[in-house]
């Protein structure tokens, strides 16, 4: 197994809109919502934006690497269930193949690949995972998971069961 699981890579793939925490120069959150693609070759999230390099996202990486990322979503209300998954980890700026600018994205065409480099920033935000967890994802919905990737690419990981939430009948 690599740093994901099939059940989160399936997820991270159809989903298109995340949440990117940074740390700003004096220390304070900065939470934004952004378009991602999952990355199969660096096993990361990479994020593309028209004005990247100008964002404060973009700024409080260069500063400070140090990420939170979460996807998450409501799967079914009768019975509730809540997936989502969180990364944490470090982010750098790197920049795009120019002929092949989002290679992972299959379900798009090379043409279309292409249209969206040509009206976004060269620079890119890669996201590296340090800590996994995810809920809700795969054979069992009602298990919650906890990686930890260390320095040498080792994966320690936790399960914790979680309750079915029950909502009393409507009077």
């Amino acid at each position: 197994m690599g740093l994901f699981t099939e059940a989160e890579i399936a997820y991270l793939q159809k989903q298109r809109l995340g949440r990117l925490a940074t740390v700003t120069k004096t220390g304070n959150p900065h939470v934004v919502p952004v378009s991602f693609l999952y990355n199969p070759e660096f096993e990361s999230i990479d994020i593309v934006g028209r004005t990247l390099p100008t964002s404060l996202k973009y700024k409080n990486i260069v500063i400070n690497g140090r990420v939170a990322f979460v996807v998450d979503d409501i799967a079914s209300l009768s019975p509730y269930l809540a997936r989502m998954i969180e990364i944490r980890g470090y982010a750098e700026i790197v920049l795009r193949d120019e002929n092949d600018p989002l290679p992972h994205a299959l379900e798009m065409s090379l043409e279309m690949r292409r249209t969206i480099a040509r009206n976004v920033a060269p620079e890119m935000i890669r996201i590296r995972a340090k800590r996994i967890i995810s809920a809700g994802l795969g054979s069992n919905p009602l298990s919650m998971s906890r990686r930890t990737i260390a320095d040498d690419g080792s994966v320690t990981e936790a399960r914790t069961p979680l309750q079915p939430i029950q909502f009393d009948a409507e009077k």
